[in-house]
């Protein structure tokens, strides 16, 4: 295989005008890869927060911007991996302000994303091939295939529909597009692409660290591609670049690590992972078997195969077991193969290398999770590229060559959307995965989870009793089965599974904070302060390790402010209540009950203006819920304004004509209107909601005894 010479660079761009078909070739593979990307992730929309979306987006109020002002901006980089990650934090960002936490809008950005990304690697893979010696005719047919098949892989749903995994598809589309930009400013001779190709590295960098790689294959693509591998060439740069730009790379390198704590960094990798993570040697020679096993994901991803959290077995040493040692020679003679090979097969030299290289940094001694789909991302590219590659080269037969390409796009198309109807359930997708993964502890967890948060007790408990067999001392598990008999109104039973957790780990601010929710049920509020004490001094320490993310039992420092304040209400003690609502407020404005009890006890004290405010509040923030609208009627009928509160009371009923409890409000309102007829209606259908109403009912006796003085006279 020949290598195009350099000076052949405006040959080039004059073909790539002249047969790509310029803007209209452009329109046409846009479209064909938006029709079939948005065709696959179709039943994606409506896919619900999990794992790490949950304190990432859901529970994270830095990101939770409602303007745009200076101060929220940066507030987005104070908080969940805003240091590491700034600009997908920012994005995340972006979508909340956008449209809070509505699902289609995060999903319709992260199958943008992608899209975009397809339509980067036919360009790159367009100009990759135009240096390469084949036919002509060639060219577009296999960059579209390559595109495609990447397109539609299933291996890439986890990239695509879990959301917080944007910040590896968002890295890989500044990476891809500051890939192109120096290949387009390396064709161009254009200083301006090249500093764009720049800024966004930078961008990759602070989607996602993996970026790290792209200076190293721009440099390998240069010399392989542009520099015909000469030696000279690749002295002289090396040696400019220590006279040069290693200076400034120190600077660069001492100020992110200013920016970015390198403990920080590392906690960003080890979020995923597991405390129990074998030496670094041990991790590493594991590695080497499942980077083959991604090679296999890559080619044959039935679904069957696929799953969020694998159940990959460490290797003991190079011969136990002996895939280890096999996976280890197989890689080796693939990367020596690949260099030896350079000379004569550049492009497939390339490939391999950009495979191994991209794989380098997340599956290596760094104690992460050993497997995870996503991370096949960005070094599947040049090996999907390479097989289509191969298949142009050595099948003659054109129908043949083109079944080769369709067969796979079609089934890939199937099993992608095959495995995002299994995201589409929590409880499915960690169903799925237990089955697959039967002695693996987190997915068997996280089905009960899923169970919790469904109102499938019974289920959780079946589960989380499963997982306290396979890990007995694990006090986060202890403390869920708990949380489980909380929600089942078990409080007395609850407290033991507390009381043992805090056995184990007298300082889990968890099980203080779901201890003092048992105790308060049992009306033992003095001692559940003690225990919301305690609970907050340990604050966030244990943010993103529950297993239970929604209801009481999620352990923030504001809802431990929330469950205190509700314990302090409970004892009729509004002041010092009040004071907690508005300490979970500060820390999370977003949290909509501690809101609405705040605004309950400003009512009860004829704070009047600050009620109505913080209901207010609560309307903008759920416009669609109808308590929003009973609240702020409750608080005008308070406030001796019947007109206004019947306004809302009908916006309440229109939305929900099932509670009684509004009726009987509305009714009240009519009557202060000297209305008694609507008002007796209201009444009524309070009583028919709800007979045993003693509220509405003795309203009703007044309004027609009302009626019947008004008919005498």
């Amino acid at each position: 295989m020949e290598i195009l010479e350099t000076k052949s660079t405006d040959g080039i761009e004059q073909y790539l005008s002249q047969n790509s078909g310029g803007f209209k070739r452009f329109l046409i593979v846009s479209a064909v890869l938006s029709l079939t990307c948005f065709l696959i992730y179709s039943n994606s929309f409506q896919v619900p927060f999990t794992l790490d979306d949950i304190h990432a987006i859901v529970e994270n109020p830095n990101i939770q911007m409602e303007s745009l002002s200076t101060e929220n901006i940066v507030n987005v980089f104070k908080g969940f991996m805003g240091k590491i990650r700034p600009v997908s934090m920012f994005s995340f960002a972006m979508n909340y302000y956008a449209g809070n936490l509505s699902l289609t809008g995060f999903h319709l950005t992260n199958i943008l994303i992608h899209l975009i990304n397809s339509i980067l690697l036919f360009y790159i893979f367009s100009i990759t091939l135009s240096r390469v010696k084949i036919p002509a005719s060639n060219i577009t047919a296999i960059a579209f295939s390559s595109a495609l098949i990447w397109l539609v892989h299933p291996l890439h749903t986890q990239s695509v529909t879990y959301i917080f995994q944007r910040v590896n598809s968002l890295c890989v589309m500044f990476y891809l597009l500051s890939f192109l930009l120096y290949l387009s400013g390396r064709k161009y001779r254009s200083l301006t692409l090249y500093v764009f190709s720049a800024i966004s590295g930078i961008l990759a960098f602070g989607s996602k660290e993996i970026a790290i790689t792209l200076p190293f294959f721009i440099l390998l693509y240069e010399w392989y591609f542009f520099q015909d591998m000469k030696k000279d060439w690749l002295k002289s740069f090396i040696k400019k670049s220590l006279i040069t730009v290693l200076p400034f790379l120190i600077i660069i390198v001492v100020c992110l690590l200013l920016y970015y704590p390198l403990k920080e960094t590392l906690s960003s990798f080890t979020l995923e992972g597991n405390s129990d993570s074998p030496p670094p040697l041990q991790r590493m020679i594991t590695e080497f078997r499942v980077i083959i096993h991604y090679l296999g994901l890559i080619f044959y991803p039935n679904p069957s195969r696929l799953m969020i959290d694998y159940d990959f077995p460490y290797s003991v040493s190079f011969f136990n077991p002996f895939t280890t040692l096999l996976s280890f020679i197989l890689i080796s003679g693939l990367i020596i193969s690949a260099i030896l090979i350079a000379r004569r097969e550049r492009l497939i030299s390339f490939c391999v290398l950009w495979y191994f290289g991209n794989l380098a940094l997340e599956s290596s001694f760094i104690p992460v999770n050993l497997v995870f789909e996503h991370r096949t991302y960005l070094p599947s590219v040049f090996i999907i590229f390479l097989t289509v590659f191969l298949i142009f080269r050595f099948v003659r037969d054109q129908y043949v060559r083109w079944l080769l390409i369709i067969i796979p796009v079609f089934f890939l198309s199937v099993w992608t959307y095959q495995r995002n109807e299994v995201w589409l359930d929590p409880v499915e997708l960690w169903a799925d995965n237990v089955r697959k993964a039967p002695g693996k502890l987190r997915p068997r967890v996280n089905l009960a989870t899923a169970y919790f948060n469904s109102g499938k007790s019974d289920d959780a408990l079946f589960h989380l009793v499963k997982a306290n067999q396979m890990s007995p001392e694990n006090h986060l598990i202890i403390n869920s089965i708990g949380a489980v008999l909380l929600r089942q109104n078990k409080p007395e039973e609850a407290v033991y599974y507390f009381r043992e957790a805090l056995r184990i780990d007298p300082s889990f601010a968890e099980a203080h904070n779901c201890m003092g929710n048992a105790l308060s049920k049992m009306g033992k509020f003095e001692e559940a302060k003690a225990h919301y004490a305690e609970a907050m001094k340990g604050k966030n320490a244990f943010f993103g390790k529950s297993h239970f993310a929604k209801g009481q039992e999620w352990t923030k420092e504001d809802q431990i402010s929330y469950n205190l304040g509700t314990a302090l209400t409970k004892e009729g003690r509004l002041s010092e209540a009040a004071i907690e609502f508005e300490k979970a407020l500060k820390i999370n404005p977003s949290h909509i009950e501690a809101r609405e009890n705040l605004a309950a006890i400003q009512l009860k004290t004829k704070n009047f203006e600050e009620a109505l405010k913080n209901y207010n509040e609560v309307l903008r923030r759920n416009p669609d819920k109808p308590r929003s609208y009973k609240n702020l009627g409750t608080a005008y009928l308070f406030k001796n304004e019947p007109s206004k509160a019947i306004e809302f009371f009908d916006k309440a009923i229109a939305l929900d004509n099932s509670d009684a409890e509004t009726y009987n409000n509305a009714g009240i309102a009519s009557a202060m209107l000297k209305n008694p007829q609507k008002a007796a209606e209201h009444f009524q259908e309070a009583l028919r909601i709800k007979p045993d109403y003693k509220d509405a009912l003795k309203n009703l006796q007044i309004t027609i005894e009302q009626l019947r003085k008004m008919n005498k006279n």
